[in-house]
């Protein structure tokens, strides 16, 4: 019944999407003098649902992208904000920018969260019955620097700052007892290296080539923060171009956590609703995650599109606990609407169906 209730609030605001884009979808070059600003394009869009925790929430996202003059690789900056009735609130702010002819990346997300939100265990076997809600407030940036190395290579630094915190915890719950990293607040605080391989045609909607990044990142007291670990991501994706203009294009990513890491951060960075579609986004977290996933693109007459995709994966406490037999399925379909057609920026809607649960997703550019 909580599915339903939250495919109808999703459909709802897809409604509203489609009926409203076109006054939020125009190049901004061809309005008037006194609107314009050259070289960029906006795309907006409506948020409005509703839930017992919230009750009426108001907001909107927008994609801002800088005509990138014939260049493979366009400067963007996405934004989600919305509040609600109970006062309640959460941004996000994610920029993409290329400079000196994209020489130098700067990438990353600023965000902020006053939220109700689910705690359901930690590790691969965690039941949806077992539900424990709480309000988390939860802020988090990430600054990633990147310099060229080559036509396609990268390598750079990056900080992580996490704070979270825990409101209104269930009486005796796991949470509210204080035995889960995190759960009684703090900050999380890391530096690291990353290296990334990119010969994609295009950053925003790729048709061909590859996208590969290994990073690691190191939190400890000597930064501020109060959990030590270390963090381990690996993301190889792949493109290919069939049929014309038909999209095939598969992911396999791995985020690996030694020592301690809070639950808020696991929440981040290896849950397994974070990479497979079908899935709540808490459900299944641990220190470890392993998925791989394909998809479909196909477009169709005028600004839609439609995908469909594929995968499979889990979390795990140790790699080595990691089987076969343990991997949860992941399928579904959506729906693509060109929020801005020129830049091949595009607004999804996703159904995914998971192992005894389910997804809706309505989010700006493409989810790999």
């Amino acid at each position: 019944m909580k599915n339903l209730r939250k495919a109808i609030l999703g459909t709802i605001v897809g409604i509203l999407v489609f009926n409203t884009i076109q006054a939020g979808a125009a190049d901004t070059e061809s309005a008037s003098p006194a609107a314009s600003c050259r070289n960029w394009s906006v795309g907006a869009f409506p948020v409005l649902l509703y839930s017992d925790e919230t009750r009426i929430a108001l907001g909107g996202g927008a994609q801002v992208m800088l005509d990138n003059k014939g260049e493979r690789f366009a400067s963007s900056l996405g934004l989600l904000g919305f509040c609600t009735q109970n006062k309640q609130y959460m941004f996000i702010l994610a920029p993409e920018i290329y400079l000196n002819h994209g020489a130098y990346k700067m990438t990353g997300n600023i965000g902020y969260s006053h939220f109700p939100d689910s705690f359901y265990g930690i590790g691969n076997s965690a039941v949806k019955n077992d539900e424990e809600k709480y309000t988390g407030r939860l802020g988090r940036i990430n600054p990633i620097l990147q310099a060229k190395l080559s036509a396609n290579l990268f390598a750079g630094v990056h900080y992580d700052f996490l704070y979270g915190k825990v409101l209104d915890a269930d009486e005796n719950g796991w949470l509210a007892d204080g035995g889960i990293p995190g759960s009684e607040g703090g900050h999380a605080s890391g530096a690291g290296a990353n290296l990334t391989w990119d010969s994609r045609d295009n950053n925003v909607y790729p048709s061909s080539g590859s996208y590969h990044q290994i990073s690691v990142t190191s939190f400890g007291p000597a930064l501020g923060s109060d959990y030590t670990y270390t963090s381990y991501t690996v993301d190889f994706r792949h493109y290919r171009k069939v049929f014309g203009t038909h999209v095939v294009a598969f992911q396999g990513v791995s985020c690996i956590n030694t020592g301690q890491p809070s639950f808020q951060y696991m929440n981040e960075v290896s849950s397994l609703g974070k990479y497979l579609r079908g899935y709540t986004r808490t459900l299944y977290v641990d220190k470890n995650v392993l998925a791989v996933q394909a998809e479909y693109r196909l477009p169709l007459k005028g600004r839609f599109g439609l995908v469909a995709f594929a995968g499979f994966g889990q979390v795990a406490g140790k790699l080595g606990r990691i089987a076969i037999d343990e991997f949860k399925p992941s399928a579904g379909m959506g729906i693509r609407f060109a929020l801005i057609p020129g830049q091949k920026v595009n607004l999804r809607l996703d159904v995914g169906v998971g192992e005894d649960d389910s997804s809706l997703d309505i989010s700006l550019m493409e989810m790999f």
